[in-house]
């Protein structure tokens, strides 16, 4: 890869005749993805491009037969056509088989673009992606070399010290599309303030609050079912920290958590899963970018609003209420966790 994000185009060739088919994208980088859908809108909407399709079975029953079916037929005015599949991280059986049988028989004046964040590598269709040389890609999520150039030019016209990179670089939290919002905001700071450059102990405050570092971190032990890390982590936060500090962003970010999995059921019911992913990112819950919405469906209704309504007790007591009977604000997030994350 020359650069970070790379180009749908390094992989696919929009510009020769009858160059289509079938092309799928696996990463668990879910930015990349969001890179690759603008690039696609961009060449749909030149002149005499493709007609952009774009399919999610989050939000269409059929939408793997569907995407399949619109790249089969050919446009009667000349242009070609890209359609988008999404693929969910579990790909029905029969969805797998459908894909497979298009294979050996794509319409090459089309495209058919499949975008895949999570596949089984034990699966006879993973076996089969892998004999596609021209037509599979694994996309790596970027090495340090690239993510240093990465933020070299999202940061642009604005230049930093190696203490902003040295950040970056060695976060726990490599989610791209949480460094790159926090790259957005240095970039901001400094332009609003009139500055050329940008120095670490400028930003030190804008970069190091709880709610963007350790308390996702916490977070990503909790929906992974690793509660011991969970809890050792945030004993360890309090420590570097402050008690009234840590608690407080920790309360926030569980009743943001529980919110947004009360928000994925609703959508799931009116049939705007799609709409979700949007909602995570606006919210910015980076740490259920893979698996959003397999933690939704883990949780019953009941113990959502369950979970909400413990939380606003241990808020209750943490601000001094005199009829709340808790212990320790401390003790009461740790049995909250272990009780509500299991």
């Amino acid at each position: 890869m020359s650069a970070f994000p790379p180009s749908i185009k390094e992989f696919v060739n929009f510009d020769k005749p009858e160059s289509g088919g079938i092309f799928f994208f696996s990463t668990p980088e879910r930015y990349i993805f969001k890179c690759f859908k603008t690039e696609l809108r961009e060449i749909a909407a030149k002149s005499g491009g493709e007609e952009l399709y774009c399919f999610d079975p989050d939000d269409q029953q059929n939408a793997v037969s569907e995407a399949i079916g619109a790249a089969r037929e050919i446009s009667f005015f000349g242009t070609g056509k890209v359609v988008l599949l999404n693929l969910p991280e579990k790909l029905a059986e029969s969805d797998q088989k459908a894909l497979d049988s298009y294979i050996d028989r794509s319409e090459f004046a089309n495209y058919l673009i499949v975008f895949i964040t999570s596949i089984d590598k034990r699966s006879k269709f993973y076996k089969r992606l892998q004999k596609l040389n021209k037509n599979y890609f694994e996309v790596e999520p970027p090495t340090t070399a690239e993510l240093k150039g990465f933020i070299k030019k999202s940061l642009s016209p604005v230049t930093a010290d190696d203490e902003i990179y040295n950040f970056f670089l060695n976060s726990p939290n490599r989610d791209m599309f949480y460094i790159s919002n926090e790259i957005d905001k240095l970039r901001l700071y400094a332009e609003s303030r009139g500055k050329q450059s940008v120095s670490y102990s400028e930003a030190d405050a804008l970069l190091n609050e709880l709610s963007e570092q350790k308390i996702f971190k916490i977070l990503d032990f909790l929906i992974r079912k690793q509660i011991p890390q969970a809890i050792r982590l945030y004993r360890e936060t309090i420590i570097l920290e402050t008690e009234q500090r840590v608690n407080s962003v920790m309360l926030s970010m569980f009743f943001k958590h529980f919110e947004a999995l009360l928000a994925g059921k609703i959508m799931k019911n009116e049939g705007r899963q799609g709409d979700f992913f949007s909602y995570m990112q606006e919210k910015r819950i980076f740490y259920m970018r893979n698996n959003a919405m397999a933690v939704v469906d883990s949780y019953k209704n009941r113990e959502i609003t369950n979970a909400l309504s413990r939380l606003s007790q241990i808020e209750t007591g943490m601000k001094g209420a005199e009829n709340a009977k808790l212990t320790s604000t401390t003790e009461e997030i740790e049995i909250f966790m272990a009780e509500f994350f299991r």
